[in-house]
């Protein structure tokens, strides 16, 4: 090796190892398209791996207001809602409304939903 190649090399054989043992991690980013997403969860952290936002605790806190709301007043015996998705229908069921009726056309079903407060 040649005396001028070597300030070229050790400094990058220097840089390469320092970013080796550095930890620095590079994060890249893909963009995928699908037809369905079940998830159960869906959190959102920051750059210190904190969560700072949890989609299934902010319906669940939603919900348990709607339920305080409506148990405050005094004329009112529950909480009627309606959706047009099977999957939520399910989901509302799960969440103790009851499905009190059905109505369909050529294009689309509706489900009528109650849950006593």
């Amino acid at each position: 090796m040649q005396k001028f190649e070597r300030f070229i090399v050790y400094p990058l054989l220097i840089m390469a190892l320092f970013y080796s043992l550095s930890g620095a991690q590079i994060t890249t980013a893909t963009e995928n398209v699908i037809d369905k997403l079940i998830v159960r969860k869906i959190s959102v952290v920051n750059d210190a791996g904190e969560e700072v936002i949890n989609i299934k605790s902010i319906a669940s806190l939603l919900l348990a207001e709607a339920d305080k709301f409506v148990g405050e007043l005094d004329n009112y015996g529950g909480i009627y809602l309606y959706t047009g998705s099977e999957d939520t229908k399910n989901l509302y069921q799960h969440l103790g409304y009851q499905l009190i009726d059905q109505k369909e056309n050529n294009h689309l079903v509706v489900y009528h939903m109650f849950k006593p407060v």
